[in-house]
């Protein structure tokens, strides 16, 4: 194989993703979810090259949807239950999201996309006359996306309809859904299969596509939902000891662009300025009428001091997605993470000043966009730090907060308690080892919330506890947070306020029930 055939700069990559999400959107609005699309015929490793971008631009497309990942995040204690003319949006932090629920569709549609993608190339990778080597680098991304798909969908929805192929309109409504036990399975021989095609690493012309260790690493998390530690272990292990990546010094260069796919990300969703391809997520985070040019009130007490002002690239508008008092007072002082991440307190325009309101800063440290929306970092899917404290997890699960796994090259023999002192050293933090397995849990759980603010992670933490436990948290929030009982949220919000057991899981949407129009295949969750 002549590597020069695989050479496709990132701004290659990001151009071509630009025209396929636009088609796939289109694709989108009239397909089931299952495929049912026309058969494209790809000969040349070309063809297969630019299918495979398809894949990776209809995933970055369902990350880069209207409040997509927000309302991940806002389906939790993260944020505030309380805005303004986003009512949608409220609703998930509400727990009133229901079968009405448009942006459900984002989830669902969006993730069948990236499947349908991965259908097509899988369909004809087998049989086409390319270059061995390619062949398998194209059939491991296609497998990873489709994997890395039907493990959201399961752990969004449950049991969904599994395609292994580009089906018919009437396979798709003739097949059947299936348990969410089932979804994982399928999810996860995808992404086994994916880890033993893939490279280790790609050239730097290519970095950004899905390696080895990405297949690994959204396997060990896809095990870590089931708490199945012993599959996951040595997942795990793999990475660390690869020393393949290594974790930034400092807590803020994991959002700054200048780090985009190096060091400690390990798969990143691309974005560049310029043509459409920025991350809006800064962006949509921006409180309404920010004036830029003005600190925040609490600059000298609270905000990161390396930085006087944030570079926001507009100064009017914006939306309401308010963090919540909860998130902010559980960090501990000292705790760089906060300042990094967070902001409370905003100069509107006009001079007026917002001493309550907290918001995402996290990903507008970098350098200022050429439009509104439109900045350059990307989108982090895995990290190391995650691999590090799902490794903790996954020690302590099986042992203690002192069991010694492997040596890693940067953090010496882990064990729970050193990892977590890893980490908490990093954000400028002391700690004392956990006297318990069970302290030691919470403290994992503690650090997970504070380390990944706004990376679409905090309800897959939660909901991964069990409805009991997810119950409990969500339910105390929405309490503590408003300083309101049940009753009253009920009597203001409506009936349906707070988290019952079967909201585990979203509803599915009627459109895609009709769609099939048989409940013997497809049927909506409980409780819905």
């Amino acid at each position: 194989m002549k590597l020069n055939k695989y050479k496709i700069a990132i701004g290659g990559i990001i151009g071509f993703s630009c025209m396929a999400l636009t088609s796939c959107n289109k694709y989108l609005d009239k397909a089931q979810p299952g495929g049912s699309v026309a058969a494209t015929a790809f000969v040349t490793a070309n063809d297969f090259n630019m299918a495979v971008l398809n894949e990776y631009a209809s995933l970055r497309g369902t990350y880069s949807a209207d409040f997509t990942c927000h309302n991940l995040d806002k389906h939790s204690d993260d944020q505030s239950p309380i805005m303004g003319t986003f009512q949608e949006q409220a609703d998930y932090n509400r727990f009133m999201v229901n079968t009405a629920t448009t942006s459900l569709d984002q989830y669902w549609n969006g993730f069948y996309g990236a499947i349908n993608q991965a259908n097509t190339v899988l369909d004809q990778i087998d049989g086409a006359n390319i270059d061995a080597t390619l062949k398998n680098y194209y059939k491991g991304e296609a497998l990873f996306i489709r994997g890395y798909s039907y493990f959201q969908l399961g752990w969004l929805y449950g049991g969904v309809p599994l395609y292994s192929h580009v089906n018919t309109t009437d396979e798709v409504k003739t097949t059947k859904r299936s348990t969410q036990a089932e979804t994982f399975a399928f999810a996860a021989a995808d992404l086994s299969n994916a880890k033993t095609l893939l490279p280790a690493a790609w050239s730097s012309n290519n970095l950004g596509r899905a390696t080895k260790y990405a297949a690994e690493g959204i396997l060990a998390r896809l095990y870590l939902f089931q708490k199945n530690y012993a599959a996951m272990k040595p997942l795990l292990e793999d990475i660390i000891t690869s020393n393949k990546y290594t974790p930034f010094v400092n807590f803020k260069d994991a959002f700054l662009e200048t780090f985009n796919n190096q060091k400690e990300n390990i798969f990143q969703l691309q974005h560049a300025t310029g043509n459409g391809q920025g991350n809006n997520i800064a962006y949509t985070y921006i409180p309404p009428a920010l004036d830029n040019t003005k600190n925040s009130p609490y600059q000298d007490a609270y905000t990161d001091s390396s930085q006087a002002l944030l570079v926001y690239g507009r100064s009017t508008g914006g939306y309401d997605f308010r963090f919540s008092n909860d998130l902010w007072n559980s960090f501990e002082a000292g705790d760089r993470r906060r300042g990094i991440s967070l902001r409370k307190g905003y100069t509107l325009v006009g001079g007026a000043k917002d001493y309550n309101t907290i918001y995402l800063v996290k990903y507008n440290w970098g350098a200022k966009p050429t439009s509104a929306g439109d900045y350059p970092n990307n989108k982090t899917l895995l990290r190391l730090t995650d691999v590090y404290l799902m490794y903790a997890e996954c020690l302590n699960e099986t042992g203690g907060p002192t069991t010694i796994g492997v040596t890693d090259a940067t953090l010496g023999a882990l064990s729970p308690a050193s990892i977590l002192t890893w980490v908490r050293t990093r954000a400028g933090l002391t700690t004392t080892a956990p006297a318990s397995q069970a302290a030691c849990r919470t403290a994992i759980f503690m650090e997970r919330r504070h380390e990944f603010v706004g990376e679409f992670l905090r309800w897959f933490d939660i909901a991964r506890q069990g409805s009991a436990q997810a119950m409990s948290i969500i339910n105390t929030f929405l309490v503590n947070e408003t300083g309101q009982t049940m009753s009253q949220l009920q009597s203001t919000w409506g009936a349906n306020v707070g988290m019952q057991d079967f909201e585990l899981l979203f509803p599915i949407r009627p459109y895609e029930l009709a769609q099939v129009g048989n409940t013997n295949y497809l049927w909506q969750n409980p409780g819905y």
